[in-house]
């Protein structure tokens, strides 16, 4: 049987988007260096100019936050509960303080 030497060079690229882009990297490199410096700049302008566009063509949207309906409406939570809460309060504060009333409300009271 004959065997077929591997080549240990790179394999060369078949693709057409691989020719494609090669050979306008080469007409590029052909090019004048003002040239080439004039069509970059424009291509980069003409992008800016798309991204500026964009902000004035599609303005963002307004999105109004609303209450969504869920299953367990009837259910309160202890975070429905309209407590004044404090700025400065870290959150292991208030699990600890929401530890200690469900603890208080859990146990019967002695009388």
């Amino acid at each position: 049987m004959h065997k077929q030497k591997i080549n240990p060079k790179k394999p060369k690229d078949v693709s057409r988007f691989n020719r494609w882009l090669k050979d306008f990297d080469e007409k590029d490199k052909s090019l004048n260096t003002g040239v080439r410096k004039r069509k970059w700049m424009l291509i980069i302008g003409g992008i800016f100019l798309l991204f500026i566009l964009s902000f004035i063509l599609f303005p963002a949207s307004n999105v109004k936050p609303e209450k969504m309906d869920s299953p367990f409406s009837e259910i309160k939570t202890a975070t429905q509960e309209t407590s004044p809460r404090s700025a400065f309060e870290l959150p292991v504060d208030s699990f600890e303080n929401q530890l200690k009333r469900r603890l208080y409300e859990d146990v019967p009271e002695k009388e």
